[in-house]
């Protein structure tokens, strides 16, 4: 009898340390929720703070973000805002860390081969770092092994999202952490993506900060959706906000803001329908243009669309281009890559890049 509850208790003991491994898919079209909760989480143990989540780095300590500089010290933390006590978990690499991961694991114990998953999660800049202009990108990724997955780092991870870090405004570019973002530095993403998963089989998902010299804010995530199964796959748009074009005594100003960060090209031209880029920035920006024509038109590209023209007119510039030429003096259109130099018909000469 005593050697059957042994018996009994070391199967009860492995069942229970093989359901802890990882959370497990129980349905073919299961939601899976995370948010972190509201507790301040001061230490890290890999899946037991949070089931089935895993860190690849030494765990720092709890940080309240304020508008103050946070802690400049790399590792794996846990975050809040000006102490609203809604936790997210994140990183500041360093090159005592390297590069850091952190991510959640899953096992298939239907019976159902799933193909199609959702993930949205929110992410956060909560701090500056002097990153000498630089960007950061914080990658997700995931990986699938009929075997239990026993790192974040090993084997073949497929990228399927990511968040990038705006660049650092700031006069200088030491790796300090200038200041905290509060949790105002923010945005929603929301990828779907096609894998196989079948019975028996783990799926890991991975965010992914890299290790850039001097150039690392704190970056966080919350609020994690994962959804298997039949889904409509859209990535949401990224939204323009606005999109205005003004003109000054002797430029014309451009603005624009995204709801988002993403690559955005400013293209100006002088007829409606041939444009070239003039600019290139990331989300949000604004453009002072000194190379303007009679009429001068503008739009916007990002994510593959575009936006609306803008046009501005200048009354008091009225003259017309009546040659274009390249630096060897050669005649060009105003398609041509490279230094076009446009001369009007009063004689003036302008440059364009």
């Amino acid at each position: 009898m005593f050697g059957h509850t042994k018996c009994l208790l070391l199967f009860l003991w492995f069942i229970t340390f093989t359901v802890k491994g990882q959370v497990l898919i129980t349905s073919p079209t299961m939601t899976y929720n995370q948010d972190f909760g509201t507790v301040d989480v001061t230490s890290w143990t890999d899946n037991t703070t949070y089931l089935g989540w895993y860190q690849s780095s030494t765990f720092q300590l709890h940080a309240n973000i304020t508008a103050a500089a946070p802690s400049n010290n790399g590792g794996f933390y846990t975050y809040e805002c000006n102490s609203n006590n809604n936790q997210k978990i994140g990183a500041r690499p360093s090159n005592g860390t390297g590069t850091i991961s952190y991510g959640v694991r899953f096992k298939n114990t239907t019976s159902s081969t799933i193909t199609t998953l959702r993930l949205a999660y929110d992410w956060y800049q909560l701090s500056l770092a002097g990153n000498g202009n630089a960007v950061n990108t914080n990658i997700v990724s995931y990986i699938v092994s009929n075997t239990a997955i026993t790192s974040l780092t090993a084997g073949t991870w497929t990228d399927i999202s990511s968040f990038t870090a705006p660049r650092d405004t700031s006069s200088t570019s030491s790796g300090a952490q200038h200041y905290g973002f509060p949790c105002t530095v923010t945005g929603n993403k929301e990828q779907c993506f096609f894998t196989i998963i079948n019975p028996g089989d783990e799926i890991m998902i991975r965010w992914r900060d890299v290790n850039n010299t001097n150039n690392d804010p704190h970056l966080g995530i919350d609020n994690v959706n994962l959804y298997f199964g039949d889904v409509i796959c859209g990535a949401l748009p990224i939204k323009l906000i606005y999109f205005d074009a003004i003109k000054k005594d002797d430029y014309n100003r451009v603005e624009w803001e995204f709801d988002d960060f993403v690559d955005v090209s400013l293209e100006s031209g002088f007829d409606g329908f041939n444009f070239y880029k003039i600019y290139q920035t990331l989300g949000t920006g604004l453009y002072n243009d000194y190379n303007y024509y009679p009429t001068t038109y503008y739009r916007l590209t990002y994510d593959n669309e575009k936006s609306k023209i803008l046009a501005i007119e200048r009354e008091e510039n009225t003259y017309k281009i009546v040659k274009i030429y390249n630096l060897l003096g050669q005649e060009v259109d105003l398609t041509y890559v490279g230094i076009k130099f446009l001369v009007w018909d009063n004689g003036k000469v302008t440059t364009i890049y």
